[in-house]
């Protein structure tokens, strides 16, 4: 089983996964954790430094057309994703204008051919190797902003030479027809998307910078939430629920990145050199920055970018578990009011298995409990214990009791003739013999009456003579005694 497979299991043990994330984000605030930033990384240089171009296309088939270095020039450049190569020239040169589309099928609207009053209402389609002109649009026009397709194409906003425009136009591929006016007219812009789901936000009102955002619905516009800081000058791609914009200026150039769901706009990964009117293309993780001016030079500098943003939220999208437009804390309320223990228990149970299914877990098991198997076959316990019990009743057989008593009897017989009874009674009366022979009976006559002697004089012989006529009769009576120590 592959990833893709498992992650299109039944939704309720994925969130196990996802909801402690998501939970520690929210209530931590930590954003850089929740949603990863993304990051710029160096690209191949542009083959012309200039500024207040348009840009369109991808990551690796992006588009820069006109522009600005010490004078307007029709140069148009195609990048690869590692370098950028000359293409067919503008027809009519001019810069400020907005491009759209991709790299073999583009129109760049709008714009100014020379100085102070020359706003353009003219478009120019590209088709990979050369520009061809379009319908004009219906209003001439500078520093607009543009989405959507060669053939279903959306400007919008601008400055006309006299006032910053709320009017949007819609392309088809041929001519402009009017769209629905923004809440707030301005210049300078960012925006991306479609002709259906398009979005911009900031720019210049005339008087300030500004930082709000509207979102189209390909009638009328509605506003939104506010950029990370009131800027102008800057571009944006991607689309309405998943956009980008970077750079720009506030009060000086900005290296400043943001990134849009439809509602709300976070901080995404800076780029490595602040810059303003620069060309953008590409999508919200996959985007590309290019040439612009650092409020001292014109840039050749590209930098693409690569961003996990909103990694969570855009999973749970791609599960259907949450629609597109869906706050995170609405997300959360509603799951905490539909979501169990029991169904957690049971999803925890789900996703268990699942698991085991995608890591292969379910054969090793399976092999261990074969290997098992084969092992009790081989060295079956029964077999063992058969073998054993056997044994011990062929040692019961081999050496039994009566053995048993048989070895004793004749252990002691053996003992017998190695210590022999008969020698030890013989030397026994050898001993006695030799101890008679060294003490003679008249030694011991003589011993015994130094003792009658002692005895005789003691106190206790006086006491006892007198009380112990028994005593006396005894010893008179005991002749026997005496006669058998003088024999």
């Amino acid at each position: 089983m592959n990833v893709k497979s498992f992650w299109k299991k039944e939704y309720t043990y994925k969130l196990l996964v996802i909801i402690p994330v998501l939970i520690a984000g929210h209530y931590l605030g930590f954003p850089a954790f929740l949603f990863m930033l993304g990051t710029w990384s160096a690209g191949g240089d542009v083959g012309t430094a200039r500024r207040e171009l348009g840009g369109t296309g991808t990551q690796t088939a992006g588009l820069s057309c006109g522009g600005y270095t010490t004078d307007i020039v029709p140069t148009t450049e195609e990048y690869d994703g590692t370098t950028w190569t000359a293409g067919g020239n503008l027809a009519t040169t001019k810069f400020r204008g907005s491009a759209f589309g991709t790299q073999t099928a583009a129109a760049y609207a709008g714009g100014q051919t020379g100085g102070t009053g020359t706003e353009t209402a003219d478009t120019q389609e590209y088709d990979g190797t050369s520009w061809a002109t379009g319908g004009d649009l219906s209003v001439a026009k500078r520093n607009l902003t543009s989405a959507g397709t060669q053939t279903a194409g959306l400007v919008f906003g601008g400055y006309d030479g006299s006032n910053r425009v709320a009017a949007s136009e819609e392309y088809d591929g041929t001519s402009w027809t009017a769209g629905g006016d923004l809440a707030v007219a301005r210049s300078g812009m960012a925006g991306g998307g479609s002709q259906t789901a398009a979005f911009t936000t900031g720019g210049y009102d005339g008087s300030a910078n500004v930082a709000n955002t509207e979102n189209y619905d390909g009638t009328s516009w509605s506003s939104s939430g506010d950029y990370l800081a009131a800027t102008r000058a800057f571009s944006g791609c991607g689309t309405q629920t998943a956009g980008l914009a970077t750079g720009g200026y506030t009060t000086a150039a900005t290296s400043a990145t943001g990134e849009y769901d439809g509602s709300t706009w976070t901080a995404g990964g800076d780029l490595t050199t602040a810059r303003y009117d620069m060309g953008v293309a590409g999508s919200q993780t996959a985007g590309l920055a290019f040439t612009g001016y650092d409020g001292s030079n014109n840039l050749t500098s590209t930098e693409e970018y690569t961003a996990v943003t909103n990694y969570i939220l855009t999973l749970l999208e791609n599960l259907s578990l949450l629609d597109t437009t869906q706050k995170e804390t609405t997300f959360l309320k509603s799951l905490t009011e539909n979501l169990t223990l029991s169904d957690i228990a049971t999803a925890g149970q789900k996703f268990i298995v699942n698991l085991a299914e995608s890591m292969g877990l379910n054969d090793t098991i399976s092999k261990i409990q074969g290997f098992k198997a084969n092992l009790i076959e081989t060295i079956n316990l029964s077999d063992v214990l058969d073998k054993i019990t056997r044994f011990k009743k062929s040692l019961t057989e081999a050496i039994s009791l009566t053995d048993i008593t048989s070895m004793g009897g004749d252990f002691v017989v053996s003992l017998s003739e190695t210590i022999h009874l008969t020698d030890v009674t013989s030397r026994l009366t050898t001993f006695s013999k030799t101890i008679l022979e060294t003490l003679r009976i008249s030694d011991i006559i003589d011993i015994g009456g130094g003792w009658f002697r002692a005895v005789k004089h003691s106190s206790l012989w006086t006491k006892g003579s007198k009380h112990s006529s028994s005593w006396t009769d005894n010893t008179k009576h005991s002749s026997s005694w005496t006669n058998k120590i003088k024999h």
